[in-house]
């Protein structure tokens, strides 16, 4: 099979946040992200988003990916991909590689497949997440994992949450992002499992 699909479409994909559980913020020190705009119960629907390019799992899948978006024919679709945080400080040709290797979500129902979801990607990163990516090559839905309060940042694990502390550190600092979640913090000073 073919490395590389053909863009799922040239039209605004959906994207839904439900019943108006989540408001995007700024969120200090961490750009955008969710904010519970009213108490959310666990197990509740937060997000339906519509991917806007996907891919098999592989050395090239990045630049696949870039290709396929550079295909887009949605200038806002474009400068919504573009204005995600990059894996590290990149410009120019590879910058929208990079922004494609930090926000890609791997399909929890397709094993070896990535997709880029718009909306899903706006979620900040914490080891003890909030909140679930459950992702097809096509589709994303997120639920809450847990109750979240009002006004409380509700995030994802973008590594395996069974990893040991250093293992996750490794594979977050990838990212260009140095954990200091309250677990991070937590295990800091006692023996990484």
């Amino acid at each position: 099979p073919p490395a590389v699909e053909a863009p799922l479409s040239a039209r605004r994909p959906r994207s839904e946040l439900v019943g108006g559980r989540l408001a995007l913020v700024d969120v200090p020190g961490r750009g955008r992200g969710y904010r519970a705009a009213r108490p959310v119960a666990r197990g509740e629907v937060l997000l339906f988003d519509t991917a806007l390019v996907h891919s098999h799992v592989g050395p090239t899948s990045n630049e696949d990916l870039a290709r396929q978006c550079r295909q887009l024919r949605d200038e806002a679709l474009m400068e919504e991909v573009l204005a995600l945080q990059p894996a590290g400080h990149v410009e120019g040709q590879r910058r929208l590689v990079a922004i494609l290797a930090n926000n890609v979500f791997e399909c929890t129902r397709e094993p070896g497949r990535v997709a880029l979801f718009a909306a899903a990607a706006r979620f900040n990163h914490s080891c003890c997440p909030s909140a679930y990516v459950d992702a097809a090559r096509a589709e994303c839905v997120v639920r809450a994992l847990r109750d979240v309060e009002a006004g409380e940042e509700v995030c994802v694990s973008y590594v395996p949450v069974s990893e040991g502390r250093s293992r996750r550190q490794e594979a977050l600092r990838e990212r260009g992002i140095e954990c200091a979640c309250a677990r991070c913090e937590a295990e800091a000073g006692a023996l990484d499992p």
